[in-house]
């Protein structure tokens, strides 16, 4: 094996030095011994060519800035809003074509992945999208074609072609994300368009050994097929496959870099930290469709989030829009730069923004932490304000950026730092965000007259909330009214939502939980929509969070109403300890890679979750061939870190799994590789 590597790279780099051509060796071995999961290939036309974000060769594109009409008062270069500008390359001709300024190398030995992501505005329904391989031996093609799309894999000598009815619409931007994943026994290929699953198929297969992808990626251009045509922003070539969530969550198409899309976060191509999209956080509660939260490269950060049907009084066969609000913080930590905003999202399109509101009166620059609408108007809620705005009436060819106004009689005082807002019974509730060293805040209810004005000089409603409430939402069940509340702890692995009886609640006290619900870290605020369903956000995905906190989750998303209404759910331990272990990062397996002994170790969540349960877990270590090469159980009883000591000088070189399971159940798993 290590002949045939040294062999490829040395006819490849036939002026190289020997010393450097035994390095290319050494590298290519690790390389596909431990098949780091990173981007092979990006092309992305906002960054500077030669740059360690990219090089590329261009032929006939080209790359400039090119702001759609729609997006012009927002990005265009007189009376804009500030945001950012974005280029495309352009593909006018049959000589037109992009290409990696080196071969983009790939070794594996036996199953493998092969994935990638495009983004593309075709004016032409036929045409080469990408390239990449020998010609005759392992290569992947994708293309147009009159019908749909084409994703075309030759792996030693075997085609495998996966073609897929699909009316591209002409002068639109659509996002691809494909696949090819290769097991010991068959090949499967998949396609899926603007967040949807679109097909797959599954081939037998011979086995696979050793197996080099070698070649430039060429973009637009094969001289077998027609040229594609058209605008590309960005295409990347990977070799493992994105979280579910991330390839299923629906696109806002806001005009920012990606699209509302975050995956990239100028990394280096091949860098062990650019693959964010594997770093999307798994529920522990389960989420209707998610979607990506608009603006976030823009630097806005979300904090409210609402919707039509959160008025009670609306007419059921009305629109329901969702309404997020923003501010704006980049990453140096300066706030006030640029105005809030509110979005409005249509979910019966799929989930694209069809306006952007900037907000111009007193809480114009504020955190504005909580939005609730009632009657056609929007409530924002910071320092102790409420302010209200109208929202005007939706025309077709309105513009999509829209500055609202208010005034000084639309500006509410309340007696609580009003972090966050909803509307519930002809009432508006503004809650508080206090930390943990800090007294328990609180939720007050004001009436609301019929004008929607906030009836401030009356007593209002008083309850007591847990420290590091972000929102609230009222629901009636069964004819008893409860209280959600939401915990973010931000950065951490999960937050929280806490569902309490309203007879539970009181002015002096914590409320009494019912139920509570483990959900990603990040979530603000809270708003049911028509279906009963509960509707939050997180900021989890935005730019000024992204080095800091583990946690990435760019979506907002809904709990099944059939999951978050259900009572008598005896606190849902099911959900509450479904994940005992926070995450697989909390596996710790060193020195890796071993030759002699090896440490493993691994921390419990908090111990009053192991409460009634089974306190043993089995440790087992697999080798690639799926046979058992080590096992124990560990019982423990309040320690909450683990370790194992393990002698692996008897294991044979090669690959391993570690796992950690509970009654049978697969909790964390860990690769190491071992060396003698």
């Amino acid at each position: 094996m290590g002949i045939v590597v040294f062999n490829k790279f040395y006819y490849l780099n036939m002026n190289f030095s020997l010393k450097k051509s035994i390095y290319l060796l050494i590298f290519s071995f690790f390389n596909f011994v431990f098949a780091q999961q990173t981007t092979l290939f990006r092309f992305n036309a906002d960054y500077e060519n030669g740059s360690a974000l990219q090089n590329v060769y261009e032929h006939n594109v080209d790359i400039s800035t090119r702001v759609d009409e729609i997006e012009e008062l927002a990005r265009g270069d007189e009376d804009s809003w500030g945001y950012s500008k974005r280029k495309t390359a352009y593909f006018s001709n049959e000589s037109s074509y992009i290409t990696s300024s080196e071969p983009v190398i790939q070794s594996v030995f036996g199953p493998h992945t092969i994935s990638g992501e495009i983004f593309i505005k075709p004016f032409s329904s036929s045409g080469q999208i990408l390239s990449w391989g020998e010609t005759n031996q392992n290569n992947i093609n994708i293309r147009l074609f009159d019908q749909g799309i084409i994703l075309d894999h030759v792996i030693n000598d075997s085609r495998y072609l996966l073609q897929i009815d699909y009316s591209f619409e002409m002068l639109e931007w659509h996002h691809i994300n494909w696949y090819s994943k290769v097991f010991s026994d068959s090949i499967s290929l998949g396609i899926y368009i603007n967040g949807k699953f679109v097909d797959a198929q599954t081939f037998a297969s011979e086995p696979n050994g050793f197996t080099i992808y070698n070649s430039p990626v060429i973009i637009g251009y094969n001289n077998l097929n027609q040229s594609f045509r058209g605008e590309i922003y960005a295409i990347s070539v990977k070799n493992y496959f994105k979280e579910n969530q991330y390839l299923t969550a629906s696109i806002p198409y806001d005009g920012s870099a990606y699209f509302g899309i975050p995956n990239n976060h100028d990394y280096q191509v091949g860098s062990t930290t650019d693959n964010i999209d594997q770093r999307v956080f798994i529920n522990q509660t389960d989420v209707n469709s998610a979607a990506f939260v608009p603006y976030q490269n823009d630097d806005f950060i979300p904090q409210g989030v609402t919707n039509t049907f959160e008025d009670d009084q609306i007419n059921p066969l009305s629109e329901g829009m969702i309404y997020i609000s923003l501010y704006h913080k980049p990453q140096t930590g300066q706030t006030g730069l640029k105005k809030s905003i509110v979005v409005e999202i249509n979910p019966l399109d799929n989930y694209k923004v069809r306006r952007c509101f900037r907000l111009n009166g007193y809480l114009k620059t504020a955190h504005n932490g909580g939005i609730a609408f009632r009657n056609n108007k929007i409530y924002v809620s910071s320092i102790y304000r409420i302010e209200v705005y109208d929202i005007p009436v939706y025309e077709p060819a309105s513009n999509k950026y829209v500055d609202l106004f208010t005034d000084s009689n639309n500006l509410f005082s309340v007696d609580c730092q009003s972090s966050f807002v909803t509307y519930f019974n002809d009432s508006l509730w503004v809650g508080e965000y206090r930390t943990s060293s800090e007294g328990n805040p609180y939720l007050l209810g004001y009436p609301l007259s019929t004008a929607g004005d906030v009836l401030n000089n009356q007593t209002p409603a008083v309850y007591r909330l847990p420290r590091r409430s972000q929102g609230v939402a009222w629901r009636i069940i069964e004819g008893q009214k409860y209280l959600y509340i939401s915990q973010s702890n931000g950065g951490t692995n999960y937050g929280k939502i806490y569902r309490c009886l309203a007879n539970g609640l009181s002015q002096g006290y914590e409320p009494i939980i019912d139920t509570t619900f483990n959900i990603p870290s990040g979530a603000e605020d809270l708003s049911f929509n028509q279906h009963g369903d509960l509707l939050t956000v997180s900021e989890s995905g935005a730019n000024y969070f992204h080095d800091s906190w583990s946690t990435f989750y760019p979506f907002y998303y809904s709990i099944p109403n059939s999951l978050i209404n259900k009572i008598n759910q005896n606190n849902l331990s099911s959900i509450s300890n479904s994940k005992l272990l926070s995450n697989n990062s909390d596996l710790k397996v060193f020195p890796n890679p071993t030759n002699n002994s090896l440490t493993i170790s691994y921390m419990l969540s908090d111990w009053k979750k192991w409460e009634g349960i089974n306190k043993t877990l089995d440790l087992k270590i697999y080798n690639l061939l799926g046979e058992l090469v080590y096992s124990e159980s560990k019982v423990f009883k309040y320690q909450l870190t683990l370790s194992h000591s393990i002698d692996t000088s008897q294991f044979s070189s090669g690959s391993y799994f570690v796992t950690i399971s509970q009654n049978g159940r697969l909790i964390m798993s860990k690769h190491f590789v071992n060396l003698k």
